[in-house]
C-alpha cells in the first residue's frame, strides 16, 4: 500500500501504537516529529512532508503530528505559533497527494493514562489537560473561531467534517485495530482513485489541493521558491504567499474547495486547461500575467474573476482592496 497516513492528538490517546500498528499491518515507515527546531518549525514539518511524499511513490508513511500539534501546543505552552497560516500550506499539499488525518480522542480515563506514560517514559509536559480540550475542539468543533491560527479555523466545524479524517478513539478501536486500519487503507485508497490522477505524483509540483469537490481555481503567476526542491504553488511562510493565507483565514475560504497552479511554470497552460474541462471550477486569476495566461488558451471562461497579485497588493498597500476584491466571491 502506498499513500501518507498523519496521525494527530494529544499525548496519552494511542497515537504511536495505531501508528506503529498501521506500519506493521501495510509495511510503512514511521516519521515522528517533534518540537526539534523551535525557530524552524515551518522548514521542519515541511522537509518531513517532501520526504513522505517521496516515500509515499513507493510505500504507506505513517506520520505522527504535523501542523496540529505545532498550532495546539504552541497555543497552550508558547503564545501562539509564529507562523499561524503554516497548517494552511502544509494542508493543500497534503490534499494534493490524498493524505488521510487520523485524529486520536481523548478516552475516557485519559488522565490516568498520560500519568501511566510519564512513568513509562519522557513527557516534556506535566499536564496536558488544555491540550487535550483543544485537540477535542478540533475533531468536534466549537462553533466559532477564536484566533489567526489555521487550527483555529479548522475548530470551526471540525476535523470530523471532513472526508479525509478518521477518528480514532483507543476505548472503541484498541481491541479491534484491524478493522480499524483496514477502514484507514479504504478510505485513503477512495481518495486515491477520486483525485485529479497527474496531481498525485511527485513530480508534478504545479498542482495543490484536492480536484473532486473544488470549487475554485486559482491561478498564479509564476513560482517563487525559497525552499530548494519545492515549487508548489502559493508555498511559502512570508510574502505574498503569508499574506493571501491570512486573507483566505479572514473570509473563511475553505481550502477544500480550492486547487492551485502557476500559469508561468512547468505544465503551466496544460494543467489549467485540463483542470477546467474535467471539473467545474470557477477560475481566480491573481495577477495580469495569469489572467493573460488564461485568456491566451482560449478557453470560455466568463465566470473568471481577475485580481491583483498578492505581492502587488503587498508592495504598493493595496491589502484592503485585494481583500475586497475576493470578498463575497470565494464564498
Amino acid at each position: 500500500m502506498k499513500g501518507i497516513i498523519i496521525i494527530e492528538g494529544c499525548d496519552g490517546t494511542g497515537k504511536t501504537t495505531l501508528a506503529k500498528k498501521l506500519c506493521e499491518k501495510y509495511d510503512g515507515h514511521y516519521i515522528h516529529n517533534t518540537y526539534r527546531w523551535p525557530n524552524k518549525m515551518p522548514l521542519y514539518h515541511t522537509a518531513a512532508l517532501h520526504r513522505a511524499i517521496k516515500l509515499s511513490q513507493e510505500k504507506l508513511v505513517v506520520i505522527d503530528r504535523l501542523w496540529m500539534s505545532e498550532a495546539i501546543y504552541a497555543a497552550v505552552y508558547r503564545g501562539g505559533s509564529p507562523w499561524p497560516q503554516m497548517g494552511r500550506m502544509l494542508d493543500r499539499i497534503i490534499l494534493k497527494h490524498c493524505g488521510i488525518y487520523v485524529m486520536c480522542e481523548l478516552p475516557t480515563d485519559h488522565k490516568e493514562k498520560f500519568q501511566q506514560l510519564k512513568y513509562q517514559r519522557e513527557e516534556m509536559y506535566d499536564d496536558v489537560s488544555e491540550v487535550g480540550t483543544r485537540f477535542q475542539e478540533l475533531i468536534w468543533g466549537r462553533g466559532q473561531i477564536t484566533g489567526d491560527n489555521y487550527a483555529d479555523y479548522m475548530s470551526f466545524g471540525g476535523m470530523c467534517e471532513r472526508e479525509d479524517c478518521l477518528i480514532y478513539n483507543v476505548d472503541t478501536h484498541g481491541n479491534d485495530m484491524d478493522m480499524f486500519c483496514n477502514l484507514v487503507a479504504d478510505t485513503l485508497h477512495h481518495r486515491q482513485s477520486l483525485q485529479w490522477q497527474p496531481g498525485l505524483a511527485m513530480k508534478e509540483q504545479n498542482f495543490a489541493g484536492f480536484a473532486v469537490g473544488a470549487k475554485y481555481l486559482m491561478v498564479g503567476d509564476a513560482p517563487n521558491p525559497k525552499m530548494r526542491a519545492i515549487r508548489w504553488p502559493f508555498f511559502d511562510f512570508g510574502n505574498s504567499s503569508n499574506f493571501l493565507a491570512k486573507v483566505m483565514h479572514e473570509l473563511l475560504i475553505d481550502e477544500t474547495e480550492c486547487v492551485w497552479v502557476n500559469a508561468r511554470y512547468a505544465n503551466g497552460g496544460m494543467n489549467i486547461r485540463e483542470l477546467k474541462n474535467a471539473y467545474d471550477l470557477q477560475t481566480i486569476a491573481l495577477g495580469a500575467n495569469a489572467a493573460d495566461t488564461i485568456k491566451d488558451l482560449w478557453l470560455d471562461d466568463s465566470r473568471m474573476i481577475a485580481a491583483v497579485h498578492p505581492s502587488y497588493a503587498l508592495r504598493f498597500g493595496h491589502e484592503e482592496d485585494f481583500k475586497r476584491q475576493l470578498q463575497g466571491r470565494l464564498v
